[in-house]
């Protein structure tokens, strides 16, 4: 399951990931969140995907996760994007990911502990939860 939150004092969007994920499931809620109009460009994103699974992954759905994550790029122009996921196949996945979206043009760590990943967007901890936009 997905959902995120937007911390509009923090400039900072939150995305979360646990249990199986699949990408249909990650594209809904990415969906919701280009749409939402108290999100602004330029904004940080940490992506919280400790205890996910990524259904079916391999290194041709890496590839083609950076392919269908390129008409995006307009939507997340600026800003640094850390993402946690402390297990190791999904740790690998997302490096992966890293490696072939390389072009996005936002700096994008993979990081396996939320600390080094809050650090990195220059942000002491994760907010406290606020109202829940969206999820799936």
């Amino acid at each position: 399951m997905y959902s995120y939150r937007i911390h509009p004092e923090k400039r900072l969007c939150v995305f979360t990931g646990r249990g199986e994920s699949r990408v249909e499931e990650f594209r809904t809620v990415s969906r919701a969140f280009l749409a939402d109009v108290s999100r602004q460009p330029g904004w940080d994103m940490l992506f919280d995907l400790r205890g996910a699974r990524i259904a079916r992954w391999s290194l041709d759905r890496a590839q083609r996760a950076a392919e269908l994550s390129r008409p995006f790029y307009s939507h997340i122009q600026g800003g640094r994007c850390a993402v946690v996921a402390d297990e190791d196949v999904p740790f690998g996945n997302l490096r992966q990911f890293e490696a072939l979206a390389s072009d996005r043009p936002q700096e994008q760590r993979v990081f396996r502990n939320v600390d080094e990943a809050c650090r990195s967007l220059g942000i002491d901890a994760l907010p406290d939860d606020g109202p829940e936009p969206g999820s799936s």
